[in-house]
């Protein structure tokens, strides 16, 4: 019984480790005990190169571990004469690697081994990808009974779960890395996006989005989810929310088209184009990404918008200027009285940017231009646009700390 509240233990704690990696020297010393070894460690090994590399290590001095990294993991006679015992789930010991006299003749005995007091070991092979064998290993002293069937046994025991666990662990670790690169990349950009779920409620932001959350000034993070200028935006803001968020039905955000807000500070109003996220549901999360918000402040809208249009989408210069002010947060009346044409001529060249930028909806097509002209982000470009009344026209990761923590912006640079 106090066998198997310790195997019990340990395969616990295989799984916590899994989630958080400080916790490996505390499992690897929970398998030593119970193999009753030392110096046990997580270990790789390459067998075109024979280069191998201790990662993790319990006990023994720092030479143990830097020695063997820059010099004798491509001298580990083991590893290199067993390669054949390196399979995906094998158990094996030292023995069975290569012959006694093999090991005493080596560098790597003579050299290292006996300068830390070990003279054999029992390794299993918890992942293998082509050449590359990740093992976990348990040394013993010199002197010490070799390591036989019990101890084979009950490290047998214990891989299914190492072997599950380090899946685990490396899908964590792919998809942080994943969220580390999206979210440099999206703070690598003046467009401010925001990511909700279907309440509206605030998923997370990039820097230029947090900023404009901490200002308040038209836009914040409240409690129930995202907050505008005024009541009646923020209800027309979550509707949009609501409308694109509803799963498998593209069709529902077909004809929305920007909202923009009014300011309390008077500034020209924040153009927002809501487009659907189609991120998988979790059953154990009820918060989601469903919607990406995508805020314009039209003061900084760079003159070379048009230029751009031109340029990237084989604009006419008509239909770059109908671009610009939709992307200005005009209405398509709006844009045709603005740029000069009729509302129907307005509504042909429109037709024909969504054909050219390959966007379906105008809040696709603002939310593209403003990615456009983030390439161009010299501020003596930048110009304040022409101002008029605002109107609400309602019709695929961090955690937001802006919205809330009111961080200064130079701690985000």
């Amino acid at each position: 019984m106090t066998k198997q509240r310790g195997l019990s233990g340990v395969i616990d704690a295989i799984y916590a480790a899994a989630v958080d990696p400080d916790q490996w020297p505390q499992t690897l010393g929970g398998i030593q005990k119970l193999l009753g070894g030392v110096l046990p460690a997580l270990m790789f090994h390459d067998l075109h190169s024979q280069a191998g590399a201790i990662s993790v290590v319990v006990g023994g001095d720092s030479s143990y571990f830097k020695d063997y990294n820059d010099y004798y993991g491509a001298r580990n006679v083991w590893l290199r004469n067993g390669t054949r015992l390196l399979a995906a789930g094998s158990v094996r010991t030292s023995h069975m690697m290569c012959s006694r006299r093999e090991l005493l003749d080596s560098e790597f005995f003579n050299d290292y081994l006996r300068r830390h007091g070990v003279s054999q070991g029992i390794g299993a092979t918890i992942l293998r990808e082509g050449s590359s064998a990740f093992n976990i290993t348990v040394m013993r002293e010199i002197g010490s009974p070799d390591f036989a069937q019990r101890e084979i046994r009950i490290l047998s025991q214990l891989m299914p779960h190492l072997t599950r666990a380090a899946h685990v662990h490396r899908l964590l670790c792919r998809a942080e890395a994943e969220r580390h690169n999206l979210v440099s990349a999206l703070d690598s950009v003046t467009t401010a996006v925001v990511f909700v779920d279907a309440a509206a409620r605030v998923l997370c932001a990039n820097a230029a989005a947090e900023r404009i959350l901490r200002a308040a000034d038209g836009l914040q993070a409240g409690k129930a989810g995202l907050e505008a200028g005024t009541p009646a935006q923020t209800k027309a803001l979550r509707g949009l929310v609501t409308s694109v968020s509803r799963p498998d039905d593209d069709s529902a955000a077909g004809d929305l088209a920007p909202l923009r807000v009014e300011r309390p500070s008077g500034a020209p109003p924040y153009v927002l184009a809501v487009l659907p996220m189609r991120s998988p549901a979790s059953p154990f999360s009820d918060r989601r990404a469903t919607a990406a918000v995508f805020v314009s402040d039209p003061s900084w809208v760079p003159l070379s918008a048009e230029v751009l249009a031109r340029k990237g989408y084989s604009l006419t210069r008509a239909e770059a200027r109908v671009a610009v002010r939709l992307l200005h947060g005009d209405s398509i009346e709006e844009a045709a009285s603005v740029t000069g044409v009729t509302a129907h001529t307005a509504r042909t060249h429109l037709k024909r940017i969504l054909a050219k930028t390959g966007t379906r909806r105008q809040a696709e097509l603002v939310a593209l231009l403003l990615r456009s002209c983030t390439h161009d982000t010299d501020t003596s470009t930048l110009s304040t646009a022409p101002t008029r009344t605002a109107v609400a026209s309602p019709r695929t990761p961090r955690d937001v700390r802006g919205a809330a923590s009111g961080r200064p912006e130079n701690d985000r640079r």
